[in-house]
């Protein structure tokens, strides 16, 4: 049993991992697919994530000392099929006439290690069923693939990290991994009975798609940071190469400052103008900013993006930008006035701070921001409900 819990054990630190590494082109992949992405489907998916993390883990680990594995001299291949039933009769405590030896012949190895080869992948047939809609045709195949996957990789000693193979090449985990996954395809209506099918999914997705909630913001605005820092990392990379100035540098905040103004103003404001409201990041959620009642202008996205970039989101840094070197200061001299620098401080901090939440709240409630108002525009989805897009992926989906 320790060997099982073992991959599993490993699979819980590396997942979070893998998680993180996949989490945002997952999340923008929905985006752009649906328009949303429900959390009943996010844990799904994320779990079918966790179950081949575990599932390849368990076939390749523990692993031993490589020194050791030169040493072995065990056959590599095992081509005999169905070698698993014989040894079961040959070395099985069972005797059919003798009820008292059904549940010892369980418990032997000849029986778990076929068993565990069959359940290995019978979650993989469920969730290609489920979640994937494969046909069953399909999913055998993919099944016997997944199965030959592990296998080669046990074959070639994990991708040449050991001298030889340390685990046997063995036709019948090919058959039993099949077998598993063949299983869990004709199983996958009872283990998913209490969960709504992918076609009411996906309804929901079409009729949240519509709407913008805070985190298809939240992606687009983590987007377009990005390229953000990209433009400024760039133009303080050539700035010094041309030596106009080191922009990484205390003594010359405004040249940072303005750095991140001139692009916000290109990227935000110029880009966005030219391409109908559109950055990259709300490209890739399928977002725009259009006009509450006429054509979206120049001055409005300047009205827009300067409320939130240019005056709301510096201020969250200027209390640690300009107060923070006076406080460090005055209390290594033991000033008075330090005290109420940080009362200061600490009361600026907490009223932008409450703006933000403002802000956060007003996305989540999808209420116009205070930003959108000012400007007269507001961010809409190019998703429609009932496009005929959505609609043909429900019918093909039924049938």
């Amino acid at each position: 049993m320790a060997s099982y819990v073992a991959p599993i054990q490993t699979a819980l630190v590396v997942f979070p991992i893998l998680l993180f590494l996949v989490f945002v082109p997952v999340l923008i992949y929905q985006y752009r697919k649906n328009g949303a992405f429900l959390t009943v489907k996010a844990v799904i998916l994320y779990s079918f994530l966790f179950y081949l993390v575990c599932a390849y883990f368990m076939t390749i680990l523990p692993l031993p000392d490589r020194e050791a594995v030169a040493q072995y001299t065990r056959m590599k291949i095992q081509l005999q099929p169905f070698l698993f039933i014989k040894e079961f009769m040959r070395d099985s405590y069972l005797k059919i006439n003798d009820p008292q030896t059904y549940m010892a012949s369980l418990k032997q190895s000849v029986f778990l290690q076929p068993a565990f080869n069959v359940l290995l992948l019978f979650p993989f047939g469920v969730y290609l069923r489920y979640y994937f809609r494969w046909s069953l045709k399909r999913t055998m195949f993919a099944s016997f693939l997944f199965s030959l996957f592990f296998e080669l990789t046990q074959l070639s000693g994990l991708y040449g990290i050991y001298p030889r193979p340390y685990r046997l090449f063995d036709v019948d985990d090919l058959f039993l991994n099949t077998l598993g996954g063949t299983i869990g395809y004709l199983m996958a209506p009872l283990c998913t009975f209490f969960l709504p099918t992918i076609e009411q999914l996906l309804e929901k997705e079409q009729k949240k798609g519509t709407s913008i909630p805070f985190f298809r913001r939240l992606t687009a605005l983590g987007v377009d940071y990005l390229v953000l820092l990209f433009f400024m990392g760039l133009t303080a990379f050539f700035a010094k190469i041309f030596r106009l100035g080191n922009v990484f540098e205390r003594e010359i905040l405004w040249t940072i400052s303005l750095n991140y103004v001139l692009w916000v103003i290109l990227y935000f404001v110029c880009f966005s103008y030219f391409y109908k409201g559109q950055t990259l990041g709300k490209a890739l959620v399928k977002v725009k900013v259009i006009a509450e009642s006429s054509q979206l202008q120049f001055k409005a996205l300047l009205v827009r993006y300067g409320l939130l970039y240019l005056v709301f989101w510096p201020l969250m840094l200027t209390p640690f930008t300009f107060l923070s070197p006076f406080v460090s200061s005055l209390e290594k001299s033991g000033a008075k006035q330090a005290q109420w620098l940080i009362i200061v401080y600490a009361g600026i901090s907490f009223v932008l701070f409450l703006g933000f939440l403002c802000i956060v709240y007003g996305a989540l409630r999808q209420k116009p921001l205070f930003y959108e108002r000012w400007s007269k525009t507001k961010l809409v989805s190019q998703f429609e409900y009932g496009s005929n897009q959505e609609n043909e992926k429900i019918k093909s989906l039924e049938n």
